[in-house]
Order: C-alpha cells, then structure tokens, then sequence
C-alpha cells in the first residue's frame, strides 16, 4: 500500500515537470488587453474628437498587426462623454466596472478634472492624449498629461508676440468661457513681464460669426498684434476675415492647428494673399515635424494618409501616441496597474510626437511650442504651416 502511495507521488512530480515551461522560453500571455476610451464624439468637442479617434483606432490596428502588447491582443472599450464632464465620469465608472487595465482621455481639460479622482480611486492608469489646463497637474499619481501645459503655452505665447513680432502694444479678443480666464490670465501675466501694454480686451460668446464691431474697436487702439487664443475652430476664420477688412497691417496670432484648414478654404476675395502669408501667426504644439528627423512621425504621417487620405493634424498624432505610451510603459512595466504607473512615473517614451517624459505632477515636459506662419495658399496644400520659430 505505502509503495502504491510513492509510486503515485513520483509519477505526480513526473508529470508537473514535464508541464512546466522549457528554460528561457516566453510564454505569451491570453485573452486581449482591454483598454478603455473617453473621448468627445458628439457635442462641442466632436470635431476633436475625430481627430483623436481617428489616431487611437490607427495605433491600435497597428500594434495588433506587430502582435499586440506582450502576446495579447488590443481591445479598445470606446465611450462618448458627448463633451460633457458629468457624461465623462459615468464613462469612466462604466470602463472600471469593464475592468480595462489602462484608460484614455478624456479629451478636455473639465471632464479630466472630473474624472481625476475616480483615477485614484480605481487605481487604473489614465494616459490623456489633449487635455493640458495648468490646473490639472498633480489633480492624481494616475492621470498622465502627454500635452504641454496651458501655462508653458501663454509663456511661449507672450515671447512670440514681443520677441518675434516685436510688438510693444497688444489686444487681446478671447471666447467667454471659464477654461480660456484661465489661459488669458496668464498670457497677459507673461505679456507685462516681457514689457508689453495690452491697449485693448475683448471677449465674445461662442455662438458670436460676426467680429466687424469688436475689430474696429480694438484697431482703433492701434496695437501691434491682435491674439486671439480660441480653442475652437469656428471663430479665428471670422476675426482673421474682419482683421484683413478693417486693418491690412494688422498681425494676427492664433493658437492651435484646428482653425488652419478653414483659413486655408478661404479665397482671395475674402483674405488676400499678402495678409495670409505676412500677417497670420499660429502657434502651435511643435511635438517635431516631417522634415525633423523623427522617424516615427513620418511613419505615422505616410499610414496615416494611406488610410484617411488626409494630412495629419496634432490631435491625431496625440490620440496615436497615448496607446503608443501605454504599450511602451506596459512592456517597460512589465504589466498593468501598479507596474506600468511606476514605468510611466518618470519614464521617458519615443512616439511619433518626439519625446513623451513625465516629470512634476504627470506632465510631458518634453513638449513644447513653435511659432508658425500660414503657408502660401498657392504653394502649400491645406493645413501647411511654415515654422518661424
């Protein structure tokens, strides 16, 4: 009896040792990784959205070509907060409750503050591709920022206008809204720093097309350069139309890409050639170009035409570089959770944006601006920008 009983013990240790794996071999992990989406494809921010969508869905399709991230492949979990912050939370208690291992987005500033303590609170990872209010750093050890915050940009913005365009005298004409207080409030901080006089400062509503009266209004203060800081992209078109009407010397500084492709559809009648390429400035989020050297980008800029038959703007490359991120912080990690926020907390990434690095309160401190000028309509296809600066 007792040799019957041995006799099973070793061939049971037989057996296990034959199933365990073979030295130096990798087994593949199961099942998909499932990460989860909050992004804004209705509402306010829909046209955004888009562009950061469009990117997500391309990063995805071509890590799971490559084999997916450690042997498993990318399941994307995608919800719509419809550009609304109280939306944006149910999203996100909606992906917990999935149990996704990393989360991107949202895509504004409002419903990632709103979503930041549910990040600590979960403990799930939360790489955010655009969001990039000042306020947001450090709102949660979770929330990761690949955007360069609004406060580095109303800096850059402030030196642009009196270093570059040599102006002494400046107007302001800003949407009414409490992100862009924020943003203002600080360009006009950097502004006075760098010895400039704000001559005149105008506010409108967001549903506002017609600019004619707040226009002469700020030409007859007779500034240097007229910013503008609209975060979206119905109204630049207009204040750019009423500037070239009104006040031909006028220079014009616009933030962020969205508003280039409707500046471009604009014809000659409406804004002449000479003030497109002498009088309008952009500044913009310079993550590199094609011509910089990055490899990846220009990767990214050649699929990416294949597949949307468009150029790339900077929201795409944003929404394609955060899955970039996670998948490069998950492989670095070696997993999820706990390990890929220790990967991501300090690290440094390669992307097709250059450089993501998390430094102070989880924000890319790799990022910065670049000053640009509106190509030559002629000359340039739509969207193109010649670097100033």
């Amino acid at each position: 009896m007792r040799k019957g009983i041995w006799l099973l013990i070793v061939l049971g240790v037989l057996f296990l040792t034959q199933c365990q794996p073979k030295t130096g071999v990798v087994q593949p992990e199961t099942g998909t990784f499932r990460i989860g989406v909050i992004n804004s494809m209705t509402g306010l921010f829909a046209d955004h959205g888009q562009l950061v969508q469009n990117g997500i869905l391309l990063a995805r399709d071509e890590i799971n070509a490559q084999g997916g991230i450690r042997g498993r492949q990318v399941e994307l979990l995608i919800e719509d907060d419809g550009s609304d912050p109280a939306n944006a939370v149910k999203a996100y208690q909606k992906l917990v409750d999935a149990k996704v291992e990393a989360i991107i987005g949202p895509l504004s500033s409002s419903a990632t503050a709103a979503t930041a303590p549910l990040a600590d609170k979960s403990q799930i990872v939360q790489v955010v591709p655009t969001a990039h209010s000042a306020n947001l750093a450090s709102l949660s050890k979770n929330v990761f920022l690949i955007y360069p915050s609004t406060d580095a940009e109303a800096q850059f913005v402030a030196n642009s206008a009196t270093r570059q365009l040599k102006a002494r005298r400046v107007a302001l004409l800003e949407p009414n809204n409490q992100f862009t207080d924020t943003y203002v409030q600080a360009v006009r901080k950097y502004l006075t720093e760098a010895g400039a006089t704000i001559v005149a400062d105008e506010r409108y509503d967001e549903s506002t097309t017609d600019f004619q009266e707040q226009v002469r209004k700020i030409s007859s203060s007779t500034p240097d350069v007229l910013i503008t800081p609209s975060f979206l992209p119905v109204a630049p078109p207009a204040i750019v139309k009423s500037a070239a009407a009104i006040n031909p010397r006028l220079k014009v500084m616009l933030r962020g890409a969205a508003c280039i492709v409707a500046l471009n559809s604009m014809d000659e009648l409406v804004l002449p050639a000479a003030f497109r390429t002498n009088n309008i400035f952009v500044v913009n989020e310079s993550f590199g170009n094609v011509q910089s050297g990055n490899a990846a980008l220009r990767t990214f800029a050649d699929t990416f035409q294949s597949r949307f038959n468009a150029a790339p703007a900077p929201y795409n490359v944003a929404g394609y570089s955060a899955v970039h991120v996670v998948r490069n912080a998950i492989e670095k990690g070696g997993g999820g959770g706990e390990q890929m926020k220790r990967a991501l907390t300090g690290g440094e990434f390669e992307t097709a944006i250059g450089t993501v690095r998390f430094g102070q309160g989880q924000v890319n401190t790799a990022a910065n601006f670049s000053l640009f000028k509106l190509g030559d309509k002629g000359a340039a296809p739509a969207g193109q920008l010649v670097l100033v600066q």
